[in-house]
């Protein structure tokens, strides 16, 4: 049986990608492994290219506030799972991403930072969110070569 030493926790900020981010950050505690827990945010362009910001131009917000929102975001973020990783003892990483494609921003990371394991949340239901992040989930576990274990939301 093979023991994971590297845990890869792609998180977005939704409760269901914290819940499998906490139970990858007790799956390292248990197997003795250490973790990187990695956030992508989507480019302005790619974020309000969406037909949505199209049908509501109202919804744009302006490039350099959208960028500031999207790293404070994410290092809010970042800081929050890294405490829970540092109280349970396990060594911890953080990086943020920017890229289109989330999923092949999380299958680099796994590729870069030699990770054995991605453990992840599944998406959410009924939400739009859940339509990225359920297509995301599935392009990482279709795409990669790297175990997955997906969390489902709820």
């Amino acid at each position: 049986m093979h023991t994971y030493r590297h845990i890869l926790l792609p998180v977005d900020g939704t409760d269901t990608s914290e819940r499998a981010a906490r139970r990858g950050i007790e799956l390292a505690r248990d197997l003795r492994a250490r973790v990187t827990i990695v956030t992508v945010t989507t480019p302005w362009a790619t974020q309000f290219s969406r037909e949505l910001a199209a049908v509501i131009p109202d919804v744009i917000v302006p490039e350099g506030e959208y960028e500031r929102r999207a790293r404070v975001a994410a290092t809010v973020l970042l800081e929050r799972l890294a405490d829970v990783a540092q109280t349970a003892g396990i060594p911890c990483k953080t990086i943020h991403v920017r890229h289109r494609r989330p999923s092949a921003a999380i299958l680099d990371a796994a590729k870069a930072q030699a990770c054995d394991l991605i453990v992840m949340g599944s998406q959410t239901a009924g939400s739009l969110a859940a339509v990225v992040l359920g297509s995301e989930t599935l392009a990482v576990l279709t795409h990669g070569d790297t175990p997955v274990i997906v969390y489902p939301h709820g």
